[in-house]
């Protein structure tokens, strides 16, 4: 059986991810702290709306599996989509490789396509694993680790605040402007707020919130971060977020990186793939340790959940009209023939035939290609990496339909 968890299998469900993870969680020493955790001070989305767990039951009542998840709003083509995101997944040993997983999935994507929601998210353990439900890898996110030495002494007018709780609308200017036009951000609300800086005393926790106001008082970058040291006594800056309005506010929070070097050695800023941060180094050939470093991460996996809700909602390039067949054996109303126009931009017509052929098709794509094309989009270098059977309609074309868009996510669930 699947349903929902209640209020009182809550612990369960804290026991069953402790097991099937086997160490300690959410820094708790058991299931039950854990669980009344979450009930007295949820610090996340997730952890608000755990009533949301989805559990398999065996035919004992016992509880074999749970998947944590919740719906958040997120930036789309310059719109507010849906998504669901996905927490944690556990399954005792003895379930495993039974199918139990696969269940629930199909139980939850059913029910999120009921509901009209357009994606899904979450941060894989194995992307094979995932991919077999239609998630793909999508966001690219780069690590940059730069010697304090090395930074630019940049010279502004502003000045550098910590954080305070009455700041907190600042950092939400900040992000805001930081995060438009990147799609499948998360349009915060006051419990991420919560996460990312308000559950934190810097004197008690060691993490440090700083903001870049201009000489006119306009907030305009933030940072969070917090100390580490490595096995070689090497101390680090290490940036949760980093986000700026404006170059005034980068090179403000450049700034005061730089003015923590008698404290750091080194600073780490995880930042989305397309900012071009290597502008601000001139050293990257170093020998290892005294030189800048950049390392390339694939951020989480999405998976389109809604094709119709996407489609209307989706940015395309001038006019156009293609038909597209989708494969999706998860979601039977996503799988079939698809009847796309646009006009400057946006959807003008969309007809889906469930009967239709891929034979009809001028692109047959699975629902994971899909899934990334339609939230990153293609370069004309890209396009030789597809597969034949999604070009048949040519590249200027494919081009059209998915042209090249940002992704960027700073967000854990």
């Amino acid at each position: 059986m699947i349903r929902t968890i209640r209020e009182d299998e809550l612990i369960e469900s804290r026991r069953l991810c402790f097991i099937a993870f086997e160490n300690a969680i959410d820094g708790a020493s058991c299931a039950a702290e854990s669980a009344d955790t979450i009930k007295r001070n949820p610090v996340t989305r997730m952890k608000r709306d755990y009533q949301n767990t989805l559990a398999w039951f065996d035919e004992h009542n016992v509880m074999q599996a749970c998947v944590s998840h919740c719906v958040c709003p997120v930036e789309f083509d310059g719109k507010t989509a849906s998504m669901a995101a996905v927490g944690d997944v556990a399954a005792m040993p003895c379930c495993q490789g039974k199918g139990t997983m696969k269940s629930l999935f199909r139980t939850m994507l059913e029910d999120w396509h009921s509901r009209n929601i357009h994606f899904s998210y979450l941060y894989a353990f194995s992307g094979t694993y995932y991919g077999q439900f239609g998630y793909t890898y999508c966001v690219r996110r780069k690590y940059w680790n730069f010697p304090m030495t090395q930074l630019p002494d940049f010279r502004v007018s502003g000045t550098v605040e910590i954080y305070q709780p009455s700041r907190l609308e600042d950092l939400k200017t900040i992000y805001e402007a930081f995060t438009t036009g990147c799609n499948l951000s998360v349009m915060r609300d006051d419990i991420e707020w919560y996460h990312a800086v308000g559950q934190y005393e810097p004197d008690r926790d060691f993490r440090f919130a700083y903001v870049y106001y201009s000489e006119a008082g306009t907030p305009c970058g933030y940072l969070i971060y917090s100390k580490t040291t490595d096995e070689k006594q090497a101390v680090t800056m290490n940036c949760h977020e980093f986000a700026y309005s404006d170059i005034e506010g980068l090179m403000g929070l450049i700034r005061f990186c730089k003015s923590r070097q008698a404290y750091y050695d080194r600073v780490s800023i995880p930042l989305p793939d397309f900012i071009p941060l290597d502008f601000l180094c001139q050293e990257f050939s170093l020998p290892a340790g005294h030189t800048a470093t950049i390392r390339q991460t694939m951020h989480g996996m999405v998976r389109v959940v809604h094709a119709e809700e996407v489609l209307k909602t989706a940015r395309f390039l001038a006019n156009g009209s293609i038909r597209l067949f989708l494969r999706d054996p998860w979601l039977p109303a996503n799988h079939g023939l698809w009847e796309i126009e646009w006009k400057e931009d946006r959807l003008s017509s969309l007809h889906y035939q469930a009967d239709g052929g891929e034979e009809q098709a001028d692109a047959v794509l699975d629902i994971s290609l899909f899934s990334r094309l339609i939230c990153r989009g293609l370069t004309k270098e890209e396009l030789s990496y597809l597969p034949a059977e999604c070009r048949r309609c040519g590249d200027d074309m494919l081009l059209q339909l998915f042209p090249q868009k940002k992704c960027a996510i700073s967000d854990y669930f």
